[in-house]
């Protein structure tokens, strides 16, 4: 009697689950997975530009520089090596960099000064971060401790991360686009870096203005697992797929790495205020945090108008 008491149950639910999977499906307008492309900064793997941007950003077909480079061992280094194919290697150990082609043009488009020496060539693993409420920097330690007590210390990678490390992450993401004007956004993402944050930008075309926003509304962030391993959903309105009611387009999407496991919020810029940094030995000094110092674009995914620059 029990079994057949709750077969009706289950009818009932493997009906509306039918229903419900049916309806979905009969409204889908359009659906696409798209594959990640590693990056070593904006559209630039190693030094190698990646996509074409289209004709009307013609003027913008060389933005392509790098957020991370080689540490360079030398104590006089003033900044890190850029990434070539001369160093392209899974040994290279990364450090933060502030590219010169990305320093030029983050003057002319924010009138931004470049970051202080003291903080390019800082191997990805030792950056300082928030240590207070009036936003100082300073350097917290990667170690786990022995006891108890609430000393703030990174849960993520411990070791020199190297490029072998960084290109080992996989990711696509899946768009479906329904008839009453929204559409469900999936990314899935693996072999990233294990309990570590990171950002989901957008990229548009605006009537002939790139827009850098935080994609699909805030928070833009999520925080992988112990493998590495992250899931990134938003429903949003529109079909990034295709223009949006005001003719702006989704150019390409971007996951950066914050190794200083810090977020600036709804603007991407909000690290070209100066800063104090707290040094481990006390003293002090300011600078901007741009790019390539606090925040490092590992991968990318073309929506609209890109064009793969082949081999």
């Amino acid at each position: 009697m029990k079994i057949l008491s709750i077969l009706p149950l289950l009818l009932s639910a493997i009906t509306t689950f039918s229903v419900s999977a049916d309806y979905y499906k009969s409204n889908v307008i359009e659906h696409k997975v798209i594959k990640g492309h590693l990056t070593t900064g904006v559209n630039n793997y190693c030094g190698k530009k990646l996509f074409k941007f289209p004709d009307a950003y013609a003027s913008l077909n060389d933005l392509s520089f790098q957020f991370v480079g080689q540490y360079d061992p030398d104590p006089q280094a003033q900044d890190a090596i850029l990434l070539s194919e001369e160093n392209c290697n899974d040994d290279t150990i990364l450090a933060s960099t502030t590219d010169p082609i990305n320093v030029a043009w983050l003057q002319s488009f924010l009138d931004m000064p470049d970051a202080d020496s003291r903080l390019k060539n800082v191997k990805l693993m030792d950056k300082p971060t928030y240590v207070d409420l009036v936003g100082n920097h300073g350097y917290i330690d990667r170690t786990r401790p022995t006891h108890s007590n609430p000393v703030p210390y990174f849960d993520g990678p411990q070791d020199d991360i190297t490029l072998g490390e960084w290109s080992k992450a996989r990711g696509n993401y899946q768009f479906i686009c329904y008839d009453d004007g929204s559409a469900k956004t999936v990314a899935r993402f693996r072999k990233l870096f294990p309990n570590s944050m990171y950002s989901m930008l957008g990229v548009w075309d605006k009537e002939g203005s790139l827009v850098v926003q935080p994609f699909g509304g805030l928070p833009n962030v999520m925080i992988t697992d112990k493998h590495g391993r992250a899931r990134y959903e938003k429903r949003v309105n529109g079909c990034p797929l295709r223009p949006s009611d005001d003719n702006s387009e989704l150019l390409y999407l971007i996951i950066s790495y914050h190794p200083n496991a810090s977020i600036t919020g709804a603007s991407s810029f909000i690290t070209t205020a100066l800063s104090t940094v707290i040094n481990k030995d006390g003293s002090t000094y300011q600078s901007t945090q741009p790019p390539g110092i606090v925040i490092h674009d590992q991968m990318m995914f073309p929506i609209n108008k890109l064009e793969k620059i082949e081999d």
